[in-house]
C-alpha cells in the first residue's frame, strides 16, 4: 500500500483448514495365495501432515489393518503402493482407507474387496446342501455359494452329461423343473481358477414308498386262472412287492402278492398269471406297491373280469326236461344258462336242427299244435370257447298208444249215464292207421239208446238192470274185434 506520505508492503498467507481429502483409486494388485498390493492415490493434505489408515471391517466391527505416513509433499495426486504379506488364503478382505491429520479424518473410501489366491471352496458363511431328497415330477435346485480368487468357473456333470448352469461371480445353480427317475444320483460339479480346481458332489436321493403301478389290466382269462398285466412305478431305490388285492362284499382282502423282479426303475410291462380261480365268479381287483419306506396308492380303478365257465344249467333256475302233453297242445322247451363267455344254443330233434329264441342266457323252443311225430327227444347243445354241454328234453305222449310195424292209435271213450232212470250207454272205438286203411281197420259203433227212455219218476230197476247187463257185454267184444284186425 503506498500514498504520498509512505509506502508499506504486508505479506499475508493464505493457509487451508480442516482434514485432509479422502485417497482416491483405492484397488489391489498382484494377489497371490499370501501377499497382495494395495494402491491409491493421495489427496491434498491441507497443508497438515496427513498419515494414511486403512481399516479390516468384520460383520460387526472393523479394526486397523494397517497405518503408514504421507511422504509425498502433501499436495495430493501422488500415486502409492502398499505390499501386504501374510495374508490368510480364501480368507474375504473387506478394506477401506482414509487420511488423517490434526485437523481430522477423511471420510471413507470405497470398500475395496478381494481374498489371497486360493483354490475355490465352498462359502462358509452360505448354506449349501449336497444331499436333496426329492420325489418324482418334483422341481430340484442344485446351489454352489464359492470363494477363492480369481472368481472361479463352474462345470457341473450327470451320468456323463455336461448340464447346463446359472452362473455368477461366487454362485452357480442348476435347475431340474420335473424330476425323473434318471434325475436321481450324483452330479459332479467342478469349480476352477487359477489357483486349482476344488469338485464338490452333490446327491439327489429318492426316498419314501414306491410309486404306484399303472395300466392294470386283464391280458387273458382262463377257467381257473387269469394273466394280468400292468407297469411297474418306480421303486425308490428300496426293492417293491406288488400286492394285489380283491374286493368281496365291500371287504378288501389280500389276494396275492409277487416281488419286482424288473429292476425297479419303473416303466417295466409285467405280465403274471394267477391260478387255482373259481370258475364262473366274478373278481374285482386292485393292485398297489409297498417296500421298506411304506406303500403305495392304489391304481385309480378296480380290475373287473369274471372267470370262464363251461355253459350249464342255471342251478337257481332249474329246468324242466321232461313233458307229457297231448295233442294240439303247446309247449315251450326253456333253458336259462350260466357260463363265460356267453354260449351258443344248438336244438335238434330226430337229426334236424330248430329254431329258438335266444337272449343273454336263456334260449327258448317253442312247439306249436304238437302232433305225433312231435313227441320224442330234444336235444340242446350249449357251448362256449371253453367247453360245451348237451341236455335232452323228453316229450311223452299223454295218451295210451299201440306199437309194431306201423304205429296204431286208438281212442276209446265209454260214457255211461244215469239221469232220472235212463240209461244212456255210448261205445265208441275209432280206429285209424297211418298206412293202409281198411274196412277191418276202422269201425264205429255206437249203442244208442238202450230201452228207451221212461216218464216214472221211480226208476224200473229191472230196466236198467238189463241195459248194465248189456254194456257190460258190449265191453267183452272189444278184445275179441282187436285180435281181427290184421297187422302187418
Amino acid at each position: 500500500m503506498d500514498n504520498q506520505y509512505g509506502k508499506i508492503c504486508e505479506v499475508f498467507n493464505l493457509l487451508a483448514q480442516g482434514p485432509p481429502d479422502t485417497p482416491s483409486g483405492f484397488k489391489v494388485s498382484n494377489v497371490t495365495k499370501s501377499t497382495a498390493t494395495l494402491n491409491w492415490i493421495t489427496g491434498y493434505d491441507n497443508h497438515r501432515a496427513q498419515t494414511f489408515i486403512i481399516y479390516q471391517h468384520f460383520e460387526s466391527n472393523s479394526a486397523v489393518f494397517h497405518e503408514q505416513n504421507d511422504s509425498s509433499d502433501g499436495h495430493g495426486n501422488i500415486k502409492v503402493e502398499y505390499a501386504i504379506n501374510e495374508l490368510t488364503e480364501d480368507m474375504i478382505y473387506n478394506l477401506t482407507i482414509v487420511s488423517k491429520n490434526v485437523n481430522g479424518t477423511s471420510p471413507p473410501s470405497d470398500v475395496l474387496v478381494f481374498t489371497p489366491y486360493g483354490k475355490p471352496r465352498i462359502d462358509p458363511n452360505e448354506e449349501v446342501k449336497l444331499i436333496i431328497q426329492k420325489r418324482l415330477y418334483d422341481p430340484v435346485s442344485l446351489e454352489m455359494h464359492s470363494i477363492g480368487y480369481p472368481p472361479p468357473s463352474y462345470a457341473w456333470v450327470h451320468e456323463s452329461q455336461k448340464l447346463t448352469s446359472s452362473d455368477q461371480t461366487y454362485s452357480s445353480e442348476v435347475t431340474i423343473k420335473s424330476m425323473t427317475v434318471r434325475d436321481y444320483g450324483n452330479y459332479t460339479l467342478n469349480m476352477t481358477n487359477e489357483a486349482g480346481t476344488s469338485i464338490y458332489t452333490f446327491f439327489v436321493a429318492s426316498y419314501g414308498p414306491p410309486e404306484s403301478p399303472k395300466n392294470f389290466v386283464v391280458f387273458d382269462i382262463g377257467g381257473k386262472n387269469v394273466t394280468l398285466s400292468w407297469v411297474t412305478g418306480y421303486d425308490y431305490n428300496y426293492t417293491q412287492t406288488f400286492v394285489i388285492s380283491r374286493i368281496a362284499d365291500g371287504e378288501i382282502e389280500l389276494f396275492r402278492s409277487y416281488p419286482d423282479k424288473s429292476g425297479g426303475q419303473g416303466n417295466t410291462t409285467v405280465t403274471q398269471t394267477i391260478d387255482d380261480l373259481d370258475e364262473g365268479t366274478e373278481y374285482n381287483l386292485t393292485i398297489f406297491s409297498q417296500n421298506k419306506n411304506g406303500g403305495s396308492s392304489p391304481v385309480n380303478s378296480y380290475l373287473q373280469f369274471i372267470t370262464f365257465e363251461i355253459p350249464k344249467m342255471e342251478p337257481k333256475s332249474p329246468t324242466k326236461l321232461k313233458f307229457t302233453p297231448r295233442t294240439k297242445e303247446t309247449i315251450h322247451l326253456v333253458m336259462h344258462a350260466v357260463g363265460n363267455p356267453s354260449p351258443i344254443f344248438i336244438w335238434e330233434h330226430k337229426g334236424v336242427r330248430l329254431n329258438s329264441s335266444d337272449e343273454n342266457f336263456t334260449s327258448t323252443v317253442t312247439i306249436f299244435d304238437i302232433r305225433a311225430e312231435d313227441f320224442g327227444n330234444y336235444t340242446l347243445t350249449m357251448s362256449n370257447k371253453v367247453g360245451r354241454s348237451v341236455y335232452t328234453y323228453v316229450l311223452e305222449a299223454d295218451e295210451p298208444t299201440m306199437t309194431g310195424s306201423f304205429p296204431i292209435n286208438i281212442r276209446i271213450t265209454i260214457t255211461v249215464c244215469v239221469c232220472s232212470g235212463v240209461i244212456i250207454s255210448m261205445f265208441t272205438v275209432l280206429i285209424y292207421r297211418k298206412r293202409k286203411r281198411s274196412n277191418a281197420q276202422v269201425a264205429y259203433l255206437r249203442s244208442g239208446e238202450v230201452g228207451g227212455r221212461t216218464n216214472r219218476t221211480v226208476p224200473n230197476n229191472d230196466s236198467m238192470h238189463e241195459r248194465y247187463v248189456y254194456c257190460c257185454e258190449l265191453m267183452k267184444l272189444i278184445p275179441i274185434y282187436m285180435k281181427k284186425i290184421h297187422v302187418e
